[in-house]
């Protein structure tokens, strides 16, 4: 079962996407991405612990041996990491090698189920306003990263 934050997370970033598609004019659009940023920011995203979940859409490693990956939480929404070190200066969202994060995603493939926890960049990810709104995807910092098992374990 999807976290309520989750699903209201899920439906804020299509509903602006959709918002931002209709405004007639770049000022319009301008304002509907800051207002999706601050809708975003009013998201308990770590209330009670809770975990997202997502399809591990793409993993990898960097130059220097750390992971970088990108989770599908829904067919329009995506929470991914930097793919390089020196977009990720700032946010550092990079998967250290060595980490337990990185233990977990070297067991797992791409199209696997997972489940984490988020600490989400709210602003959007991408070099242009208009590709962070229409096609949304967030930088992201992962952690408790486990596989998400249709039936638990006996």
């Amino acid at each position: 079962m999807m976290p309520a934050a989750e699903k209201q997370f899920i439906a804020v970033a299509k509903d602006y996407a959709e918002k931002y598609k209709n405004a007639d004019n770049e000022l319009k659009k301008s304002s509907v991405w800051k207002e999706r940023s601050s809708a975003l920011r009013k998201i308990p995203i770590t209330k009670n612990g809770e975990k997202f979940s997502g399809i591990l859409d793409d993993m990898g490693t960097t130059g220097n041996g750390d992971a970088y990956i990108v989770v599908r939480i829904d067919d329009e929404v995506t929470l991914s990491t930097w793919n390089n070190a020196f977009s990720d200066i700032s946010d550092k969202t990079l998967i250290k090698n060595g980490s337990k994060e990185y233990t977990a995603l070297s067991a797992m493939k791409k199209g696997d189920a997972i489940a984490f926890s988020a600490q989400i960049k709210m602003d959007g990810k991408g070099i242009t306003e208009e590709g962070k709104m229409t096609e949304p995807d967030f930088a992201t910092r992962f952690t408790n990263i486990s596989p998400l098992h249709a039936t638990p374990p006996r």
